[in-house]
């Protein structure tokens, strides 16, 4: 079973060869070490060489685009070399490699086709502060539930599919990737398992900013749009 794990990166040339050395030593996984695929989103800083050099697979974006439109390459070119699994995670070392398998093997087993991170299953991560816990999972409480399901995670960038789930993804927005392709993965069906992770955060990462209510409307926007376009457009065409 070939499976491949997405690392979207831009500017992580300080992270990204640790963390690919580190996925490429992994044993004991049930697929045998997998594939790593950097897709460098135009960086300034020498990534595509580091990751190159770790053992990576790497496509290079001639500019920036947007971790959106890196997760797209990403997806394309794991749909054309037909690989059965494909896991995908952040490249700024704040979520651990070691925690691979806990995603990877139930989706293997074919127990779920989408396994996610969840950081909510225990306590708060540290360096999270409660105001920002209690939004997201609120959040995702909600969204969750329209779609059937029973989540407390939905912005976690760690997740592995099967190619039920591969084959759902279409990604529309160059800047996001996180809730749409959930939510179109719910829409096609998938059997979604929830797997507590392991997040790392700088110990200043709980303030609010400028940059968290930016984020805040564009998670609204893409959301309603994957799921309008998920669950209730498609009620109009039948």
């Amino acid at each position: 079973m070939k499976a491949c794990v997405l690392l979207p990166a831009l500017n992580e040339a300080d992270h990204i060869g640790d963390l690919v050395g580190e996925l490429r030593a992994l044993r004991g996984l049930s697929t045998g070490a997998p594939t790593v695929l950097v897709i460098d989103d135009g960086s300034k800083d020498g990534t595509a060489e580091v990751a190159r050099a770790a053992g990576a697979e790497v496509v290079s974006h001639p500019r920036n685009r947007g971790v959106g439109a890196a997760f797209r390459t990403g997806v394309e070119w794991v749909r054309a070399r037909d690989f059965e699994l494909m896991a995908h995670m952040d490249s700024d070392g704040q979520v651990l490699p070691a925690d691979l398998h806990l995603l990877l093997e139930p989706v293997a087993a074919g127990d779920c086709d989408l396994a996610i991170g969840s950081r909510f299953a225990g306590d708060r991560p540290d360096g999270m502060a409660g105001w920002k816990q209690t939004a997201l999972t609120g959040f995702a409480r909600g969204v969750s539930a329209l779609m059937g399901h029973k989540l407390r995670d939905l912005t976690c960038g760690y997740r592995c599919m099967n190619r039920k789930v591969i084959a759902a993804l279409h990604p529309t927005f160059d800047y996001d990737y996180i809730t749409e392709s959930l939510v179109q993965a719910a829409a096609a069906g998938a059997r979604i398992r929830e797997v507590p992770v392991t997040v790392l955060y700088p110990p200043d990462h709980g303030g609010m900013s400028r940059r968290v209510l930016r984020y805040s409307s564009r998670l609204l926007g893409t959301t309603a749009y994957a799921y309008y376009h998920g669950f209730v457009a498609p009620r109009f065409r039948r």
